[in-house]
């Protein structure tokens, strides 16, 4: 069995709420290991291994993965179109520097003393780690699907649309992917994670929560993650604005004449809240 359709990324933008969300769908089947990463870094793992990732459907409609780097992969998009050439994909973005602080987060927390970067500053780390702030250059990556997939096979949604409206959000997914839009997810009143402000005290904590979500023991790993987590200083609307204008403004201006979405607030270190983003007609039919 291959899938039908996969949720590319990027990280740290909501993607593991979506994946646990869309498993209590009865007509949408994830496998258990959420990120496979075979059309990226393990394609030389054959197709075999592949295809036993998916050994637990029963005939739900929809099959799918979940791995967060399939975005920025330079392989991903030519390896799926190959195989699997009328899968959907969706990407769930989130304002670039809110993403890449919060991938900041887990990394300053999660590094051990003596390492490389060890406790500089997000500015710096950015500086300093050009894969951070790759990550959310959208519209370059897209354009790589685009040249592989057509429009109507992609769907753009928001992160911030997911907070304002959680139920609204899964309902676009549901209708994107044939299945049953009336479904209400168990999850819906879970809150999404942004991580933007909190980081990881304890190694052996986060160990334990990665766990928990591989056994699908949610609750439980969302209260050994909060317990885990302490508060970090948010940043400010001027650094935000600043690391905007040096990294990401462009690309922001491009991601908006591709999906048609006005992003002047992520364009002035603000939060977008606008509606979401829908691909052309016959998406999903």
């Amino acid at each position: 069995m291959l899938p039908n359709f996969f949720l590319i990324g990027p990280g740290r933008s909501g993607t593991t709420w979506i994946a646990k969300s869309l498993m209590c769908h009865p007509d949408i089947f994830l496998p258990r290991r959420k990120s496979t990463r075979f059309f990226s870094s393990r394609h030389e793992q054959g197709l075999d291994w592949y295809e036993s990732q998916f050994s637990g459907w029963r005939r739900e409609k929809a099959v799918g993965e979940a791995s967060v780097g399939y975005l920025r992969s330079g392989d991903a998009p030519s390896r799926i179109r190959d195989l699997i050439p009328e899968a959907k994909l969706i990407a769930t973005l989130r304002h670039p520097v809110d993403r890449a602080y919060s991938s900041y987060g887990r990394l300053a927390a999660l590094a051990r003393k003596g390492e490389p970067n060890y406790g500089v500053s997000f500015e710096d780390k950015l500086r300093r780690t050009p894969r951070l702030v790759e990550e959310g250059l959208y519209a370059h990556h897209l354009e790589r699907w685009l040249a592989c997939f057509h429009r109507e096979q992609l769907l753009i949604l928001f992160f911030e649309d997911m907070k304002a409206n959680p139920g609204n959000f899964l309902r676009t997914i549901y209708e994107f992917l044939g299945v049953d839009a009336d479904f209400a997810s168990p999850l819906i009143d879970q809150k999404v994670n942004a991580t933007s402000s909190k980081r990881p005290r304890s190694r052996l904590l986060y160990g334990l929560y990665r766990t928990m979500m591989r056994l699908d023991l949610f609750h439980m790993s969302k209260w050994i993650d909060e317990l885990n987590r302490s508060e970090v200083e948010p940043l400010s609307r001027e650094a935000r604005e600043r690391l905007v204008a040096e990294y990401y403004l462009q690309d922001i201006r491009a991601l908006e004449a591709m999906t048609g979405r006005d992003l002047s607030e992520w364009k002035t270190g603000a939060v977008s809240q606008g509606a979401l983003v829908r691909p052309p007609d016959g998406a999903g039919a």
